[in-house]
């Protein structure tokens, strides 16, 4: 065979199949797409026309030499713009990091490391075209080793036109892929991978209807609503406490916590002793007030036989003894002001009643015989 190397175009589709990645055999650095590049069956070859019989052996001969390394590096080029495949590093978009093979469709996928222009991917950049090598030498052993994968390179006109596209997988060997990011609710997550907190956050937002943010704020909500109901609660704890410790009961509803209606139940009952003691002392104050009301009127009273008040200004008196005891003292008189008759002794009666008759009469008859002289 004269032309030991075959070009093999891919279009674009929307292929959506989840599946298990195999181990990559390079790291991932960019962003990761699975690729369609062969299924099992007849190949025309480009160049001669000939048919190229892509069978297990065929595949699996290809993931082995890919797995080995036999060619170190299989970039993934952007065709030029007469849609030819060019080897130049400068024209390299990643690296093919793996090979993965699906034995119920026949098909070998490409895994693309996307590491310059990696947006474009799936989206301007629609197809690929696989370039392998029948029976590449094994230049470390000189041996002919077989189909072996040289590149990848994107092209938007393919050759064959019913392959897969490109579709956006999680790589199982980076580290920064969150597994919650790969799939939401059993389904796999489309387009891009996010590699950042901030591109998750908005796919979840803008895709999948998920607010992280605004989750987080009720969270924080409803944190703050227990802290602070948490809080009331030893407040109302400590409120029953000193309730108690005047001797207020204080009912529970149950006997680990004091609810609201608890506290409320006691501050009530406060409230009515309150208002009782408040009424008792002021029939209390009400009867001290009239004893000594009786006590200055007696001694009011006393004065007025006395004759150091005049019977006319009693109330006067009396009113200033109560409440301006001091000033009742200053104007209070020493000294009998009013001459009043005053008896002493027992009513009289037989031989001593006659004889203070007599001394009356005598009394009499003198205080007459005093006038007329004068």
């Amino acid at each position: 065979m004269s032309h030991e190397c075959v070009i093999v175009p891919s279009p674009s589709s929307d292929w959506q199949r989840v599946s298990q990645l195999v181990g990559l055999a390079r790291s991932v650095s960019g962003k990761l797409f699975r690729k369609h590049i062969l299924t099992r069956g007849n190949l025309i070859h480009p160049a001669t026309g000939e048919n190229i019989c892509i069978d297990d052996d065929f595949v699996d001969t290809m993931k082995a030499n890919f797995t080995s390394g036999v060619c170190p590096i299989v970039q993934v080029p952007l065709a030029n713009d007469k849609n030819e495949h060019v080897e130049s590093p400068a024209a390299n978009l990643g690296e093919v990091v793996g090979v993965e093979d699906d034995p119920t469709t026949g098909k070998l996928y490409a895994l693309v490391d996307a590491r310059k222009d990696a947006d474009n991917f799936g989206k301007t950049y629609l197809g690929a075209s696989a370039f392998f090598h029948l029976n590449y030498p094994d230049t470390k052993t000189g041996d002919l080793v077989g189909p072996t994968l040289l590149h990848v390179a994107v092209t938007n006109r393919p050759y064959v036109t019913d392959l897969d596209g490109y579709e956006a997988v999680a790589a199982a060997a980076e580290p920064f892929t969150d597994p919650a990011v790969m799939e939401l609710s059993g389904q796999s997550l489309e387009g891009n991978v996010p590699r950042s907190l901030e591109e998750v956050l908005a796919e979840l937002k803008t895709d999948h209807d998920v607010d992280v943010d605004g989750l987080r704020t009720e969270l924080a909500t409803a944190q703050e609503k227990v802290t602070t109901s948490t809080a009331d609660t030893t407040l109302a704890e400590q409120i029953a406490a000193t309730l108690k410790s005047t001797g207020t009961e204080v009912k529970l509803t149950n006997s680990a916590e004091v609810s609201s209606a608890d506290l409320v139940s006691a501050v009530a009952e406060l409230a009515q002793n309150n208002v009782a003691l408040s009424s008792a002392r002021d029939g209390d104050a009400d009867r001290i007030q009239a004893l000594e009301r009786r006590n200055t009127e007696t001694e009011i009273d006393g004065y007025i036989s006395e004759g150091r008040i005049v019977p006319a200004k009693r109330e006067v008196f009396l009113s200033m003894a109560m409440d301006h005891r001091e000033m009742f003292e200053q104007v209070l008189p020493t000294e009998p002001i009013v001459a009043l008759g005053h008896e002493q002794g027992q009513s009289p009666s037989g031989t001593e009643h006659r004889e203070r008759e007599l001394d009356v009469d005598a009394e009499v008859a003198r205080l007459a015989a005093s006038l007329n002289g004068s």
